[in-house]
């Protein structure tokens, strides 16, 4: 979804996504999950497009971009 989105945004007027990201903790060691939410605390934005790199989609958002607050509650926004 973050690759559509960051490659091909331009050739839809509208995009719904239904279950495009059911959930990343329950696929993933709650180790890893624990060091994403440690990341997230120490440097939001490194953290995020370390991230977003990792799901294909590096550059996905501008640190401006990035909800600094939400992330720490758990919605990244």
């Amino acid at each position: 979804m973050l690759w559509l989105l960051k490659n091909e945004a331009s050739r839809f007027r509208g995009l719904v996504s239904i279950q495009g990201f059911d959930r990343y903790c329950p696929h993933v060691p709650k180790s890893r999950v624990v060091a994403l939410k440690r990341g997230i605390d120490r440097d939001p934005a490194g953290t995020m497009e370390a991230f977003w790199g990792s799901c294909g989609a590096p550059g996905f958002a501008p640190a401006a971009a990035l909800n600094a607050d939400a992330c720490a509650k758990g919605s990244i926004g």
